[in-house]
C-alpha cells in the first residue's frame, strides 16, 4: 500500500527511505491490518470494482495533472458551491512511455494533499497497477491502481512559461456525425485577430511579457486552426473520451515543442461535457473547449490561466466569484470583458512590481498602483507597487491590489477602482483564491489574529491620488498602542482641491453644455464622460456592427448611476445618396456604464457614420456634467463639445 509521514493509522509501522532531494518514499507495512486503516479499506473498496485477473499488473510511471472546469453560462452568478463541488474533477496523469493521459483510480484524494502532488510538477511512480485503455467497451483510459503498491513522488522543478512568447494551436475537431458551428476561419479570428481575445488580453495584462503567436502547423487555411475530422460518431460521448480520440488522431501529426507549446480542442456542441463549458489541465498545455462558449474571452483567458498554474479565484462560498480576476467566472462574451487577473495571481505570473511584506516585523505605507499604469511606464519607481504578498508564515498569506478600472482593466466586473485583498499561496502554481474585501478612502481591513500571532492585522486606505500614476495610499500595520496614521504623511497639497478639480473657464464651455455657476464651489464635484470607445466588428456578411460605449465618472472618482445618454447617428448611402439621421439612447448602470448598438451597415454602401451627442442627463447624481473634463479625442480636445462635436466613425477601416 502507500503513504507518507503523516498517512495511514497511527498503529502502522512507517518505512520511509529519502531517495533524493527532489523524491522520497514511505511505505506501510504489509502486516498493517485492513480492520485498522480506514484508508486501506477505502483503497480496497474501490479496487474491488474492477476485475485485476482480467489484465495484467505493471509498474507505471507518470506526471499527475489535475483538471478543472468552467461552470456554464446558465449558472452564471447562482452557483452553489455544491455544483462547483460537483464539477471538480479526479487526478490524471500522463503515461511517461506513451504521452497518454490516464484517470487514476485507486488512490484518494487524501494521498495528494499530503505528499504535496502539484499538477505538472509530480511525476509518480507506480509499482503496480493494471493498465486500462480506450478500446472497446472502455469509454476513457484509466489506470487502476493496487492497494499494496507503493508509489514514488518525484518534484520536478516547474517550467516558468509565463514570461516569453509561445505557440498556440486550436483544433477545430469534427466528429464522423457533427461539427462545430463556428467555421476555421471565425475561430481564428476570436483566438487571435479581432478585437480582444486571448492573444491581445494576455499580451495586453503581461506589458507584452507573455504572447500566444499562432501556430504554423495550421491546415484549414485559417491562422493558428487545424481541422481534423474524427472516424468516430461524438454525439452524446463524454468529453474525455472524445479527447482521447482527438490525441490519439493528431500524434502522428503534430509534435509538442515542434508544432504548438499550448493547444486547445473545440469540440461540438454535443459532445457531453457534463456541465462544464470548458477544461483545462493545471500547468499543462492541453485544454478543451466547447463549441459554444469557445470564442468567449473569459473562457480563453480562464482556461488557459489553468495551462499556467492558476487555479480557481472564488468569493465567499462561491468558488468561481472573484469578478476582480479571469479565474473567476461572470461575464461571457465575445470580446468582453477587458480585465485581467486579481493581486495573488498577478503576484504569481510575476508581470509587474512585486513586494513582499512580513507585517510581524514591520509597517509600511504603500502607494498602490494599477496595472494599466505600470504597463504604460507610470509608478515603476520604488515607491510603488502593483502586486504585494503580506507574508504568513502560519497560514495563507494575503495579496493586495489596487484595482483600478480603465485601459486594459476597464471592464472589470467588480470592485473597479478599490484596493482589493485576497488571501491564497503561490508555489509552483497559484492555489485557488479569495476574495476578502475591496476598499475605498478611508476604508480598512482586519485581518484578526494574523499568522498566529494574537495581534490584528489592519490594511487601511488613506486616500485615492489621481495623477501620473493614479495610486492608492495604503497603510499596513498590526493593530496596537503606536498605531501610523494617515495624517502621518500627507500628499503635499496647499488646499483640498481634488487632483482632478476643472478650472472654471465659462468661455471655452459649449452652448449646449452647462456651465459652472460663479457661485459654485471650486472644490464640487462635477460629472463627465470619462470614458468613451467604439467597438466595431465585421459580420459573415460584410456588414460592420459597431457599439458606442461609454463610463462616466465624477470628478472624485465615483461612479455615476442611472445617466441617460441619447445619441445621434448619421448616415449617407452611397449608391442612392439619401441621408439618414436616427437616435439610440442607454442609461447608465452601477459601474456607471452603457453602451449604444449602431445598426449595421455595408461599409462599400455606407462608409462611414457620424456621431453627436443629442442629450445627456445625470438624473439622480444631483451633480454638474462637465463636458470640458471628457475625455479627449487625438487632438486633444474634449469628446462631444463644441470645438469637436462629432466622432466619425470610418466602416471601411473597421
Amino acid at each position: 500500500m502507500f503513504s507518507n509521514n503523516s498517512l495511514g493509522s497511527s498503529n502502522a509501522k512507517r518505512q520511509c527511505g529519502l531517495f533524493s532531494i527532489f523524491s522520497f518514499i514511505c511505505v506501510l507495512s504489509p502486516s498493517l491490518s485492513h480492520k485498522s486503516d480506514n484508508l486501506h479499506r477505502k483503497v480496497l473498496a474501490t479496487n474491488k470494482k474492477h476485475n485485476f485477473r482480467a489484465l495484467q499488473e505493471q509498474a507505471f510511471d507518470c506526471l499527475a495533472l489535475k483538471v478543472d472546469g468552467l461552470i456554464l453560462n446558465e449558472n452564471n452568478g447562482t452557483e452553489s458551491d455544491a455544483l462547483a463541488r460537483a464539477l471538480e474533477e479526479p487526478w490524471y496523469c500522463e503515461g511517461l512511455d506513451d504521452n497518454t493521459i490516464y484517470k487514476i483510480e485507486g488512490i484518494p484524494e487524501i494521498f495528494f494533499e499530503r505528499n504535496d502532488v502539484v499538477s505538472g510538477v509530480t511525476t509518480l511512480k507506480i509499482s503496480a497497477a493494471i493498465v486500462k485503455r480506450a478500446t472497446g467497451e472502455e469509454t476513457e483510459n484509466v489506470i487502476i491502481v493496487n492497494a499494496d503498491a507503493t508509489i514514488v513522488t518525484e518534484q520536478s522543478i516547474a517550467s516558468l512559461d509565463r514570461i516569453g512568447e509561445y505557440s498556440m494551436l486550436i483544433v477545430r475537431v469534427s466528429g464522423n456525425d457533427v461539427a462545430p458551428g463556428d467555421s476555421a476561419a471565425k475561430i481564428s479570428s476570436d483566438w487571435f485577430t479581432d478585437s480582444a481575445n486571448l492573444k491581445s488580453q494576455y499580451s495586453a495584462c503581461s506589458n507584452e511579457q507573455l504572447v500566444f503567436s499562432y501556430s504554423n502547423s495550421e491546415n484549414s487555411g485559417a491562422v493558428g486552426v487545424y481541422e481534423l475530422t474524427l472516424s468516430q460518431n461524438v454525439a452524446g460521448q463524454n468529453k474525455y473520451t472524445v479527447e482521447g480520440w482527438v490525441t490519439s488522431a493528431l500524434a502522428s501529426n503534430l509534435q509538442k515543442g515542434v508544432d504548438y507549446d499550448y493547444i486547445a480542442y473545440i469540440l461540438p456542441d454535443s459532445v457531453n461535457f457534463g456541465g462544464a463549458a470548458a477544461y483545462a489541465y493545471i500547468n499543462w498545455h492541453l485544454s478543451v473547449f466547447l463549441n459554444e462558449y469557445s470564442s468567449d474571452l473569459l473562457v480563453q483567458m480562464h482556461e488557459i490561466g489553468h495551462n499556467l498554474g492558476a487555479y480557481h479565484s472564488g468569493e465567499g462560498s462561491y468558488s468561481y466569484g472573484d469578478g476582480t480576476c479571469f479565474m473567476g467566472a461572470h461575464i461571457y462574451q465575445d470580446d468582453a470583458p477587458l480585465m485581467c487577473f486579481n493581486g495573488q495571481k498577478s503576484y504569481f505570473f510575476n508581470w509587474y512590481s512585486n513586494i513582499d511584506v512580513d507585517p510581524l516585523t514591520e509597517s509600511k505605507e504603500l502607494k498602490l498602483v494599477g496595472a494599466n499604469d505600470y504597463n504604460n511606464g507610470q509608478g515603476t519607481g520604488n515607491d510603488y507597487a502593483v502586486a504585494v504578498k503580506l507574508v504568513n508564515q502560519n497560514g495563507l498569506s494575503l495579496f493586495l491590489m489596487y484595482n483600478r478600472e480603465e485601459g486594459i482593466n476597464d471592464e472589470v466586473h467588480k470592485m473597479g477602482d478599490k484596493v482589493t485583498v485576497v488571501e491564497g499561496s503561490v508555489s509552483s502554481v497559484a492555489s485557488q483564491s479569495w476574495l476578502l474585501a475591496g476598499l475605498g478612502a478611508g476604508e480598512e481591513y482586519t485581518k484578526n489574529d494574523f499568522g498566529g500571532s494574537g495581534q490584528n492585522l489592519v490594511i487601511k486606505v488613506c486616500e485615492m491620488v489621481t495623477g501620473s500614476p493614479d495610486y492608492a495610499r495604503t497603510l499596513i500595520y498590526m493593530d496596537g498602542s503606536n498605531n501610523p496614521s494617515c495624517a502621518a504623511n500627507p500628499i503635499a497639497s496647499p488646499t483640498d482641491q481634488p487632483v482632478a478639480a476643472p478650472i472654471v473657464s465659462p468661455t471655452d464651455q459649449p452652448a449646449a453644455t452647462p456651465s459652472i455657476s460663479p457661485t459654485e464651489s471650486v472644490g464640487s464635484e462635477y460629472w463627465s464622460i470619462k470614458r468613451f470607445d467604439v467597438v466595431s466588428k465585421t459580420r459573415r456578411n460584410d456588414k460592420v456592427k459597431s457599439f458606442a460605449k461609454f463610463k462616466l465618472k465624477t470628478t472624485k472618482n465615483n461612479l455615476v448611476e442611472n445617466a441617460l445618454i441619447e445619441l445621434s447617428y448619421a448616415s449617407v448611402n452611397n449608391q442612392d445618396q439619401t441621408s439618414s439621421q436616427k437616435s439610440r439612447s442607454c442609461t447608465t448602470n452601477a459601474k456607471g456604464k452603457c453602451f449604444i448598438s449602431i445598426p449595421a451597415f455595408h461599409p462599400d454602401v455606407v462608409p462611414s457614420v457620424k456621431l453627436n451627442l443629442k442629450n445627456i442627463d445625470g438624473v439622480d447624481s444631483g451633480l454638474i456634467y462637465d463636458g470640458m473634463l471628457n475625455q479627449l479625442d487625438s487632438d486633444d480636445c474634449p469628446l462631444f463639445t463644441v470645438d469637436c462635436p462629432d466622432v466619425i466613425i470610418d466602416l471601411q477601416f473597421s
